[in-house]
């Protein structure tokens, strides 16, 4: 069969990745529907050159319609801004642990306000009426069908695509920042308090969040069951003497 809009072939199982994670038919879709645009602008590259979406500036159009942030200098710029913005944070706490200015300044909460404004604010651009259902695809129908069919469940497919559009990635990146940057702070904060060192912890933070906070969480389990043996060893002395 072919696609009432740019003619290509719908037996294309990438193009249809829409098709197969909704489980919505493309037909049942509303021409200008974003789904329908980005399935047809997929399946335009299966049929001739003439219908490339990289070579027809009409067709790029038609791919971004369903992400109306996916170009321009704004979502460049607050990609740039966000990592500009985290960078001294990360630098104060390596470099600077003991600076007066840089504890103060990491005991505010109010460092995350700026880089949650920046999410926002792409987060409104990109989001469109088919972003959660590319998220969480599914029916309520047919999860109700009478047997084991779970619905609204996260499928890497849709969120392949999801991220692939310049407008969610940088969405993404901000995101991965204000973790990151959590991170970082929950282990320097903690190692300031109980006076351990998490240079190692806010490093590993600064790229990757989830491996950082380990680090943090291995490092005070150890610290402190040294110092619960050392507060033995002082007792057993003082025993003793």
């Amino acid at each position: 069969m072919l696609c009432s809009d740019c003619g290509a072939l719908r037996s294309s199982p990438r193009a249809f990745w829409y098709l197969n994670i909704s489980g919505r038919p493309l037909k049942s879709l509303h021409p200008g529907a974003p789904g329908r645009q980005i399935a047809c602008a997929h399946l335009s590259k299966h049929k001739t050159a003439s219908h490339d979406v990289s070579s027809s500036p009409k067709r790029r159009a038609h791919v971004c319609a369903a992400f109306p942030a996916c170009t321009g200098q704004g979502v460049s710029l607050l990609f740039s801004a966000s990592t500009a913005y985290c960078v001294p944070f990360f630098a104060m706490m390596l470099f600077l642990p003991n600076k007066r200015v840089t504890v103060s300044t990491m005991h505010s909460n109010w460092i995350f306000v700026p880089l949650s404004i920046m999410y926002i604010a792409l987060l409104i651009q990109s989001w469109t009426p088919e972003t959660l259902q590319m998220i969480m695809p599914g029916s309520l129908q047919a999860g109700l069908a009478g047997k084991f069919n779970p619905q609204f469940f996260p499928k890497l497919e849709g969120i392949q695509f999801l991220f692939s559009q310049t407008i969610t990635a940088a969405s993404l990146w901000v995101h991965l920042l204000s973790i990151n940057l959590f991170a970082a702070r929950t282990a320097y904060l903690q190692g300031l308090h109980d006076q351990f060192v998490s240079f190692h912890s806010v490093f590993l933070s600064m790229f990757f969040g989830p491996l950082g906070l380990l680090s943090h969480l291995i490092t005070q389990a150890v610290c402190a069951h040294k110092q619960q043996a050392a507060v033995k060893v002082d007792a057993a002395v003082n025993v003793t003497a």
